[in-house]
């Protein structure tokens, strides 16, 4: 069921609301990220023609995500709300000040995470009309706790619908006895139209180009793509890369990204011959670099560069890693990818 018809039932039984009157849906998110815009951009233009008013709000990045240079600062499609985080460890709590408009929307979509003490004070203290997460189903990207994750479940048996990023979220929703009949997997994805677009219409200049400017020469080439953190198991890739070296003296693989790591990446770049830093990749790089190089490495978490890897048309070269992102579940050993 999409938001739109799941929306619509919030009517029923409000008395003087006429099936026909706009209806209103309020999404928080955690940031905004640029790789959000497509969907936001085609989700307001799918309310117009529904019915529905979409809006979309967010606060700042997590503190753990700052630095990576992708989340958008200003836009007409979104509002940006108040936060304060604050964080215990390598866990974080966001306290969010919302306006009293809020509660009167016919639907409230936020992240499931117990980070946000909103859904907390909108699952227990003062409920919406209708109330939904929107979240991976269970906890991926983190070591988790018996704490944790009971809390967590207990603000799942509050929400009246719950939208999964995957298949594999899904199961676990339903599993922990929430009705299979109002779970949404929405598949989670970004509009890769523009880069395979850019893919078709690279030009062999550019290629050149691109190989002359970071001295990437002719033999085999890996990349990797996305934020220079922990997350991604930067140092392995280097470890891993030194071995191949060894066997393939013109092996290279050259990175594109920015993030807390980015130093260790540049220094390693002065030190070894093998790699490369590339900046940061906009479409058009990524495009370009995709005519060169033969695979992507990414031993670390796999997130949304799994969707990007199929718009390229370069596998990804990864580990069966346990804090992967729910879109690894994408990928299928030597099928669209090799997990070692």
């Amino acid at each position: 069921m999409s938001a739109t018809r799941f929306c619509g039932k919030a009517y029923r039984g409000r008395g003087d609301q006429g099936e026909n009157q706009m209806r209103t849906v309020r999404i928080l998110q955690p940031s905004m990220p640029e790789y959000r815009r497509a969907f936001y951009e085609n989700l307001l233009d799918l309310g117009k023609r529904d019915g529905v008013q979409y809006i979309p709000s967010a606060s700042r990045a997590p503190l753990d995500a700052r630095g990576r240079g992708d989340e958008i600062s200003e836009a007409d499609f979104f509002t940006f709300v108040d936060s304060k985080e604050s964080v215990f460890g390598n866990r974080s709590i966001v306290r969010h000040n919302l306006s009293r408009e809020w509660m009167d929307a016919d639907l409230i979509i936020a992240e499931h995470a117990i980070r946000n003490l909103v859904a907390f004070k909108w699952c227990y203290l003062r409920r919406p009309m209708r109330f939904a997460f929107w979240g991976h189903g269970r906890t991926y990207t983190k070591v988790k706790t018996g704490i944790e994750e009971s809390l967590k479940m207990r603000l799942l048996r509050r929400a009246d619908w719950y939208f999964a990023y995957t298949d594999a979220g899904a199961r676990a929703v339903t599993e922990t006895g929430f009705p299979k009949s109002h779970v949404t997997v929405v598949q989670n994805s970004t509009d890769t139209s523009l880069l395979q677009k850019l893919r078709l219409d690279v030009k062999n200049q550019e290629v050149e180009q691109m190989r002359e400017e970071l001295s990437l020469g002719n033999g085999p080439l890996a990349v990797f793509i996305g934020g220079l953190d922990e997350s991604k198991r930067l140092e392995f890739i280097v470890q891993a890369a030194t071995e191949v070296a060894k066997v393939h003296p013109d092996f290279k693989v050259v990175f594109f990204g920015a993030g807390s790591q980015q130093h260790y990446i540049q220094t390693q770049a002065t030190q070894h011959d093998f790699i490369v830093y590339g900046g940061r990749a906009d479409a058009q790089m990524q495009a370009v670099i995709s005519r060169i190089a033969s695979f992507i490495l990414m031993p670390g978490r796999v997130g949304l560069i799994a969707v990007d890897s199929f718009a390229l048309e370069l596998p990804i070269v990864t580990t069966d890693w346990p804090l992967h992102a729910p879109e690894f579940d994408y990928l299928v050993d030597s099928v669209n990818a090799i997990i070692t």
